[in-house]
């Protein structure tokens, strides 16, 4: 399963929400959405090779680097500090396969915690 389609829901300076679209048609949804969204579409043969978040006690902000050296965001805020993650190196042909999250209430506003990024690999795939 990859990303076909993702969109971010962010308020001022947090990520409140998130969806994911995959290549199959099964969507994930975390969080809440809002009036600020942007959405990023990958081509067929594109994946997301790096995630670049900014974090504190909230998701404050993600940017995302593909094998085709598209970058996109960074989308939320200026707050937190930078952090990166990324897929095995290259000549495992590694990719972002999967996101987990944790979203909390707080003053009733729901956000983003923290996010799992799942990274998987396949040989056969081209870097």
């Amino acid at each position: 399963m990859l990303y076909k389609q993702a969109g971010f829901h962010y308020y001022f300076f947090s990520i409140l929400g998130m969806h994911v679209l995959y290549s199959n048609g099964t969507e994930h949804k975390h969080g809440q959405t809002t009036d600020t969204e942007h959405t990023i579409s990958l081509d067929e043969d594109e994946k997301i090779i790096r995630v670049y978040p900014r974090t504190g006690w909230m998701v404050d902000s993600l940017s995302f680097l593909t094998n085709k050296g598209r970058t996109f965001g960074p989308y939320g805020g200026p707050g937190g500090a930078h952090r990166m993650d990324d897929a095995p190196p290259l000549e495992c042909k590694g990719f972002l396969a999967g996101v987990k999250g944790a979203v909390v209430d707080s003053q009733g506003t729901l956000g983003i915690t923290s996010l799992s990024f799942i990274w998987a690999y396949c040989p056969h795939l081209r870097a």
